[in-house]
């Protein structure tokens, strides 16, 4: 059951990123939800049901950009084995240690999409700049996101159908 509430999760969040996280732009940069979702899902299930629901909400996010399709599944795959091999040696009390394990997933996501990026659109070394100020913006956003979808999930909102 908890399978299917965080594909609905998911569904609404793709939604969301698409109609609303553009309300939440400074200077021109989005924040991407879908990180904070996936490290949370991973935290609360095994990576076994968690890899499908990365790579699908990997590939639905790609879906509007098809110019890189793929990136999004590919760096969501990555975050999701990453915070599932290191979750468990974090001491998740101390708020220190998890923004840097957030900071950390971050970089890698962004690491990634700056590579591919300047590799092949051939975008000059000013993104590095923009890439800096992202990963910093987004461990933020990715932070607070978290924190609500830990009180999300202690409210056990239930959906009659």
């Amino acid at each position: 059951m908890k399978f299917l509430k965080y594909i609905f999760w998911g569904i609404l969040l793709l939604y969301f990123q698409i109609l609303f996280a553009a309300n939440f732009a400074i200077l021109g940069i989005i924040p991407n939800f879908f990180i904070a979702f996936i490290i949370y899902i991973n935290l609360n299930i095994n990576l076994k049901t968690t890899l499908p629901i990365a790579f699908l909400s990997g590939l639905a996010l790609d879906l509007f950009n098809p110019l890189l399709l793929g990136l999004n599944a590919f760096t969501f795959i990555w975050i999701a084995l990453l915070t599932n091999h290191f979750h468990k040696s974090i001491n998740k009390k101390r708020f220190v240690v998890v923004f840097f394990s957030i900071l950390f997933l971050n970089i890698v996501y962004y690491f990634i999409n700056f590579v591919i990026q300047f590799i092949f659109l051939e975008i000059d070394l000013n993104l590095f700049l923009v890439t800096l100020f992202t990963i910093t913006y987004n461990t933020a956003i990715t932070i607070l996101t978290i924190y609500l979808f830990l009180i999300l999930d202690k409210l056990k909102l239930y959906i009659d159908v």
